[in-house]
């Protein structure tokens, strides 16, 4: 395994990250990183602000939308997320977002149960407990 790849995952994701996905994250390039960004953030500000003309405050459209997608950073230092329950919640290392394809979000949706404060802790749970590979 090439350490220096991990550079790019906080410490405490490395067990969460292969090395073929990060290598998949910079054959993506600055752009197509980019660009995947900006379609997950249009889904989650579609979302929050469809929670709010529900008529839901900011702190639930947010919890909302936090159950309902990931979250993902694109360098350790953003790793954190302010306001959540637990380090489960915080943001995913980008490069898992390949592996976390729809099939995996199925199943993930499946298995996400009310003791997951996030769609974030329901993935760390699930590759903890071996069902996600």
């Amino acid at each position: 395994m090439n350490d220096g790849l991990y550079e790019i995952v906080h410490k405490d994701d490395h067990w969460l990250v292969r090395e073929q996905d990060i290598r998949w994250m910079i054959n993506l390039g600055e752009n197509g990183v980019q660009r995947l960004s900006t379609q997950d953030d249009v889904a989650r500000t579609t979302s929050f602000l469809m929670h709010l003309d529900d008529g839901l405050s900011e702190e639930e459209a947010g919890r909302l939308m936090r159950r309902a997608f990931p979250l993902f950073y694109l360098h350790p230092i953003d790793r954190e997320i302010k306001n959540t329950e637990s380090d489960e919640d915080s943001k995913l290392p980008f490069p898992l977002k390949k592996r976390l394809g729809v099939f995996k979000l199925i199943k993930i949706k499946k298995n996400m149960t009310d003791a997951h404060t996030s769609f974030n802790a329901c993935v760390r749970d699930l590759y903890r407990r071996g069902i996600l590979k």
